[in-house]
């Protein structure tokens, strides 16, 4: 075995030529092993990557992922701890000044040949954790996904992403005048902040975070909420965009190219922080998991395609019927009911109070996971929806009462992954909690948490990396692109004079098919102009 360094003069003929012997060794099938293998294909590949779906192509730093190593998934450190061996350190910034026998040695002898020896070791450690199977169908397949995603970014309208900019800043101008000129006090400045809520409702509540301030149901403090809303709405996200957008040059055609997580994020130069154990997909640089609603118009397609959005509808309420197999649960939904109406009609049937839909659905939600009263009614104060803390006690309770299957089976659950030391999903995804025997109460109960999240939460994380497969499939027969993943939703684009109407049946036929023991799962969405029109 040998391990060759191609150094390549750094004009874009003698690139294009080595992109083009890499990609068509690609193309030939050859297994190949890769650490961030998504980093390396969106750049040198030649073509789509998504082209390379099927292909045997290994990622370290994925299997580093699912073996469960928490002490960090950079390169380096996995060869000190799993190989035993010192690995070659090198300024990346001054690497193209050193000579080519140093850094043949530091590519050839040291990272590729580290990452090849990590490769059986990884997989070793995942057939042991029994993930081998989470790895070959889910993630595995994803990677040349995600390199496409990365490849060919996002397009945003910046007009109306400008337009949004200068509305944001009317409104906040707006507001903050009428706090100042009404009440005295200047809601951009934090001091200021208290000494208003000081002044009218006589106490100081000592930070003005944004938790604390909306439990307050005063009027006044809606506007200080409604300001800071549209300020961080300007700052953290449109105005985020356009400073790309101005960095970038202000092109006419502007695309966001975002990082998505599937196994761990840079923390630092060629380290990773490990992605959510739970499986979910994430992004950064911008992270579209939480990009507002009013936003999203400004998310288009290339010329010459259309938006395409599909959203599950209620996954996480399916999947907890279905573990569970709850009865009641399962016949509201199998039936196309309202879960959150039934919730709140049960209530008022055995108590004769009527919470209203509203704050059922958040009860719903909150006690899927074991929340408690004083956490319902913080989430609702968010929302500006204020319940009085017998009556957050009485949705809890309610809860349990209204479906005891599926509380029992949480219970048994949470029990069972004590025994074990790991919770599962549906799909065998395992996540490994050794607190859950600690002999710390606090850590033990956290640990106990995280255990009764997984299976619901892992299993919809699982769900929506199996639609990205499947979405990859429908758009290559339509030629059409997934763009982004966000929560339960999958986006992209497809071209305009495709077949839209039998895109739309094959695409919500593909991603409702995956398979959930006693219901069936359903998506909603469409074609259109952008995110906003078709979410």
């Amino acid at each position: 075995e040998s391990n060759w360094y191609c150094p390549v003069e750094p004009d874009v003929l003698s690139q294009a030529r080595f992109k083009s012997v890499f990609s068509a060794a690609l193309r030939l099938g050859l297994s190949c092993v890769f650490h961030n293998a998504r980093a390396d294909l969106a750049v040198m590949y030649d073509s789509d990557p998504v082209d390379l779906s099927g292909q045997p192509i290994h990622d370290t730093l994925v299997l580093a992922y699912l073996a469960g190593d928490e002490r960090g998934l950079g390169l380096k450190g996995l060869t000190r701890d799993l190989l035993g061996r010192d690995p070659i350190e090198l300024d990346y910034k001054t690497m193209h000044l050193m000579p080519v026998e140093t850094v043949a040695q530091y590519a050839a002898g040291g990272d590729t040949r580290n990452t090849y020896d990590l490769f059986s070791k990884l997989a070793n450690r995942v057939i042991q954790r029994e993930q081998w199977s989470v790895y070959l169908e889910l993630e595995q397949p994803l990677v040349p996904i995600i390199a496409s995603m990365e490849k060919y970014g996002q397009p945003l309208d910046m007009p109306v992403m400008l337009r949004l900019y200068r509305e944001h800043v009317a409104i906040e101008y707006g507001l903050r005048r009428a706090i100042q000129e009404h009440y005295g006090h200047d809601p951009a400045d934090d001091p200021e902040t208290r000494a208003l809520i000081k002044e009218q409702s006589g106490y100081d509540p000592g930070t003005v975070d944004q938790r604390i301030l909306a439990m307050n149901p005063a009027g006044y403090i809606d506007l200080i909420l409604e300001y800071r809303r549209h300020r961080t709405r300007r700052r953290n996200f449109i105005g985020s965009h356009i400073k790309a957008w101005v960095k970038a040059g202000r092109p006419a055609d502007y695309r966001a190219y975002p990082s998505f997580s599937q196994a761990g994020t840079v923390e630092r130069e060629r380290e990773f922080r490990a992605a959510p154990r739970t499986g979910r997909l994430s992004s950064s640089h911008p992270n579209y998991q939480n990009q507002p609603l009013p936003i999203r118009w400004a998310f288009v397609a290339p010329w010459g395609w259309k938006f395409w959005s599909w959203d599950y509808s209620g996954l996480e309420l399916r999947i907890a019927a279905s573990v569970s197999q709850d009865p009641f649960m399962l016949e509201v939904l199998g039936s196309g009911g309202d879960l959150h109406e039934a919730f709140r009609a049960d209530i008022e049937r055995r108590t004769g109070k009527n919470v209203g839909r509203k704050t059922a659905k958040v009860g719903n939600f909150e006690q899927l996971y074991g929340g408690r009263a004083h956490k319902l009614r913080q989430i609702l104060a968010q929302q500006r929806a204020f319940i009085d803390l017998p009556t957050a006690e009485l949705i809890v309770e309610s809860h349990e009462e209204t479906f005891p299957v599926y509380h029992r089976h949480n219970r048994e659950g949470i029990a069972q992954s004590g025994v074990r030391g790991y919770a599962e999903t549906l799909e065998g995804r395992r996540r490994y909690i050794p607190d859950l025997a600690s002999n710390d109460a606090d850590l033990r109960g956290h640990a106990e948490r995280a255990a009764g999240n997984m299976e619901i939460q892992g299993t919809a994380a699982d769900i929506a990396k199996r639609a990205m497969i499947l979405a990859a499939r429908v758009c290559a027969r339509f030629g059409g692109h997934l763009a982004l993943q966000v929560h339960d939703e999958l986006c992209g684009w497809v071209p305009e004079e495709a077949d839209l109407e039998r895109f739309e049946v094959e695409m919500r036929e593909a991603m409702e098919s995956i398979p959930l023991p006693g219901l069936r799962l359903k998506v909603e969405g469409g074609v259109g102009a952008n995110w906003g029109v078709v979410h």
